[in-house]
């Protein structure tokens, strides 16, 4: 490949005699973003561009310009298959069709289908929960609760710390509901795995539903896998506990996202495709855990769980 410049010694985006060559420049900038806008700016400064506002990018690229030294950030903002999936129109058509024909390997459903039938049961109709948890302390202070001091959460951690707090949440959530639940699944990041086999370990000592998480999905991930596959299983190990995680999240009758996560916003995204007949549910964590919910806004079960139509 023939670069334009040499990067090793000849990077122009940090070479002061060069600027005049870098494309946009200040005044194109400056030109093309208004008010509200400061974060993009200031991206673009940087020169990473947010791809997700096509009017702003012709502004900074006309044709006429060479566009050496940009950097596309936040990518997968650059199609907003959120809004696209919901129009009756080619696009959203296409959109749709991307979810569609990317759906997960068989061996991943089938194993996902063998896990929900361990723990519900031969059921022809198992109903159990999923939960996404993304809510580790550091995260929150350093970057959620900074932006929107509002969460309770914010005036007290205890409960990402406390198994047995999240415990009596959950439960406490339980018992307002009429429905049964066979188990519950929470999908979570690896740093949060001991928090939440913690909360299994409480409702067993209750007597309560099984909550189970990626620690059961990755036995019987091994139990089918690590034998037959080697080293490849080794070497995607973490890979396919992923696209498990996703799975069964997907499918979960009822499924509860967390906020601001580009995860649980994919999931979302996949179940208005696959499962548009309304037979399945969605709704925040805030419905199930009060302490994630801001002071402002109860987030009501009746308002924020809603059925997909």
């Amino acid at each position: 490949m023939n670069l334009p410049v040499n990067f090793e010694t000849e990077n122009i985006c940090h070479h002061k005699t060069q600027q005049d060559k870098i494309v946009p420049n200040r005044e194109d900038i400056d030109a093309a973003f208004g008010e509200g806008f400061g974060k993009e700016k200031n991206l673009a400064i940087k020169r990473v561009l947010r791809m997700n506002n096509k009017d702003l990018i012709r502004g900074l690229f006309q044709k006429e310009k060479d566009t050496v030294c940009a950097a596309t950030g936040f990518p997968y903002e650059s199609v907003q298959i959120m809004n696209l999936i919901k129009h009756d129109d080619e696009a959203g058509n296409l959109a749709r069709e991307i979810i569609q024909y990317t759906e997960r390997p068989k061996h991943i459903q089938n194993l996902v289908q063998k896990f929900i039938e361990k723990f519900a049961g031969e059921k022809e109709d198992p109903h159990f929960m999923a939960i996404h948890w993304r809510y580790d302390e550091k995260d929150w202070k350093d970057e959620q609760c900074r932006r929107k001091p509002d969460f309770k959460i914010c005036k007290d951690f205890e409960i990402m710390r406390d198994p047995e707090k999240l415990s009596d949440e959950i439960e406490s959530y339980l018992s307002s509901l009429e429905e049964k639940f066979d188990f519950i699944y929470i999908a979570a990041p690896p740093s949060e795995l001991a928090l939440i086999e913690g909360v299994g370990k409480s409702f067993a000592r209750k007597g309560l539903i099984p909550i189970v998480s990626q620690v059961e999905m990755d036995q019987l991930m091994r139990e089918e896998f690590e034998a037959s596959c080697g080293e490849k299983f080794k070497s995607l190990r973490y890979e396919i506990l992923s696209m498990l995680d996703s799975e069964i999240c997907t499918v979960a009758p009822v499924f509860y996202y967390s906020i601001m996560s580009s995860y649980s916003m994919n999931i979302q995204q996949e179940r208005f495709v696959r499962f548009k007949n309304g037979a399945t549910r969605f709704g925040r964590v805030g419905c199930v855990i009060s302490a994630l919910r801001s002071r402002y806004n109860t987030y009501h079960t009746a308002r924020s769980e809603r059925k997909i139509q």
